[in-house]
């Protein structure tokens, strides 16, 4: 592995958005390679290609995982108002099955019900899934009976119109939650890469053009200087209010290490 020191020792520092800041590094991604393109030749970093490569991957997992997070919500909310139907629904056809099998709880089972083997008594569906699956069973069994023995109510075409209206938005909210995680997960990878490329690209711009040093200049690929110290964001050398002894940049960077260790913890334990 080879290791270059840049400008350690001075009172900036470049500030990089944060892996896990997935908008910030497409900003700053999208504005290095608007002004890399504007320039003649001979002051392109060369990193153009690189950058491209990693910012569209990272971009499409975005958009896949900003989909898979309008699907998931749009799909919840109509679960939400299905709810409303399919809830007092299970709930009548609950009180039916269990007035029709009260001397024989066991013919329960044709309608979709579990029976409690002591007690005899019918678990009710408490969750979608649970309430998907019994509703299909009822409709399945009630279909198979001759129609002058069926329940009145619910009426099954009714039945049918909230089963199916639950199946639809419930698969698309588990294919929504699955398309988020999925794009999640690969985005981290991606975005790991991106700031890395992106890190590598204001080295190679500052080793080519400003002689390792740090310079207002890149602010025009989008990279940020801060101070040291107070972390201030500082635009140009007016603004630098601070001398750093190696002393301190030392304990700086202990320290930053340190806070990023603890950052790092802190959002895996939130992630898992």
């Amino acid at each position: 592995m080879i290791s270059v020191r840049i400008d350690v020792k001075g009172p900036l520092r470049i500030h990089f958005p944060s892996a896990y800041h997935w908008v910030d590094l497409l900003e700053l991604g999208h504005t290095f390679l608007d002004y890399e393109r504007s320039l003649p030749l001979e002051r392109q970093s060369r990193m153009e290609p690189a950058v491209v490569r990693e910012l569209t991957q990272a971009v499409e997992l975005y958009d896949n995982y900003q989909a898979g997070l309008r699907q998931r919500d749009t799909a919840l909310q109509a679960l939400k108002q299905i709810d409303q139907q399919a809830i007092p629904l299970t709930r009548e056809i609950y009180q039916n099955v269990k007035a029709a099998t009260f001397a024989t709880p066991d013919k329960a089972a044709e309608w979709g019900y579990t029976v409690k083997d002591a007690t005899g008594v019918l678990v009710r569906p408490h969750s979608r899934p649970n309430r998907l699956a019994l509703l299909n069973a009822y409709i399945a069994h009630e279909e198979r009976r001759p129609v002058a023995e069926r329940f009145p109510s619910p009426n099954l075409a009714t039945a049918k119109q909230v089963r199916d209206a639950l199946a639809e938005q419930w698969a698309a909210y588990q294919s929504g939650l699955e398309r988020y995680r999925s794009s999640y997960a690969e985005g981290r990878i991606a975005f790991r890469k991106l700031s890395v490329c992106l890190r590598l690209s204001a080295a190679t711009v500052m080793l080519l053009f400003f002689k390792g040093q740090l310079s207002f200049e890149l602010q025009h690929w989008g990279f940020t200087l801060v101070e040291r110290r107070t972390g201030r964001v500082v635009r140009s050398e007016a603004e630098v209010t601070e001398t750093v002894t190696p002393e301190q940049l030392r304990m700086d960077m202990h320290i930053e290490e340190v806070i990023g260790a603890a950052e790092a913890r802190e959002r895996w334990g939130r992630e898992l």
